[in-house]
């Protein structure tokens, strides 16, 4: 019998820096996933690892397991996790399979889901009952993200865990994940918000580093927090009324400032930026706004159906498009199956 594991992609709604000084992030998750297979092999045989992205297998015997615990960081992720993972379950002969439907370019989570995917595959197949829907592998995927990265709030994999929208707080006084709410939508996110993708793709640790001493500088980070609040404040009011007053009213203008407090950051779009800006309506009829680390990968543009057309034609001018997912409120999903691993 093999274990399955299916994580959904995200999208950040806001929080972007913020949550990495406590403040709060939305985010939700679509319907592209990572899928994780996992079986396990005859002792003393060691690991097997595929992933889609390579070209050949890769083995690991018991002996790689037990001496990785000292080092830093495997040749990429996917091994690190295997390693990292297999320790701690004590599971080190299995064979383990990653595919995915969400391209690393687009920025919607594909480290995060590749961790918190091998990790609840080797729990699942390490115990002889179902593993319980608790925290454990989020949070160890979480710590293996932030000994990568340098710098992790760990939003994303909350919201991949539990899917749906998602409102996540935490700070270093208290246990990760801190505050995490699955939020209750009143209407569908896409009646108001699209994604687009168009970015070659931003690496997550230099531009992070990149962005965060931009804010370090004139104070920049405390004016951050304030916005962001208020961001996450107009989406929250959005998501739970019908009104459409609230659209126009709350979270087009607070869409509107957050996105001209990053217009000087030094890698904000700035090519976007002189096209969309000269469009008619915008910041009254509709908005967009960077999502995530670096707004390299993809951008979210607010507003009605009808007035979102606006923005469109001058995106596809620009090769940009919109991203090839519908929002979904699943999360982690883990089955039994008898699907092959290769």
């Amino acid at each position: 019998m093999n274990v399955e594991v299916s994580v959904p992609g995200k999208i950040m709604l806001s929080g972007e820096y913020a949550v990495l000084n406590g403040g709060k992030a939305l985010a939700t998750t679509i319907d592209r996933s990572l899928r994780v297979v996992a079986e396990k092999r005859a002792p003393g045989t060691g690991c097997i690892i595929n992933s889609d992205l390579w070209a050949n297998s890769i083995h690991k015997s018991k002996q790689d397991f037990d001496q990785y615990i000292d080092k830093e960081k495997a040749e990429e992720p996917l091994i690190d996790s295997v390693l990292k993972f297999g320790s701690i379950y004590n599971l080190t002969d299995l064979k383990i399979s990653v595919k995915s439907s969400i391209e690393i370019q687009w920025g919607i989570g594909s480290s995060s889901a590749l961790r918190l995917g091998v990790g609840a595959a080797i729990k699942q197949l390490s115990l002889s009952t179902p593993a319980t829907n608790d925290w454990e592998v989020p949070k160890e995927a979480w710590k293996q993200q932030l000994e990568w990265q340098g710098k992790a709030s760990g939003y994303d994999i909350a919201a991949q865990f539990l899917g749906g929208v998602v409102a996540f707080e935490h700070d270093s006084r208290r246990t990760w994940p801190g505050t995490t709410t699955k939020l209750k939508a009143g209407r569908p996110l896409e009646t108001y918000l699209e994604v687009f993708i168009g970015g070659a793709g931003a690496p997550t640790t230099s531009t992070t580093q990149t962005t965060r001493e931009w804010l370090q500088t004139n104070q920049r980070n405390e004016k951050l927090i304030v916005l962001s609040q208020s961001l996450n404040n107009g989406f929250e009011k959005v998501l739970a009324s019908e009104n459409n007053l609230l659209l126009e009213d709350v979270l087009i203008p607070a869409v509107s400032k957050h996105r001209k407090f990053f217009s000087s950051s030094p890698l904000f779009p700035s090519h976007l930026s002189q096209k969309l800006d000269e469009i008619s309506g915008i910041d009254q009829l509709w908005s967009w706004k960077t999502t995530g680390a670096g707004g390299e990968d993809a951008i979210l543009v607010v507003g009605s159906k009808e007035n979102r057309k606006i923005a469109y034609a001058a995106l596809q001018q620009l090769g940009w498009k919109p991203l090839p997912a519908s929002f979904s409120s699943q999360g982690l999903k883990i089955s039994n199956t008898n699907r092959s691993t290769s």
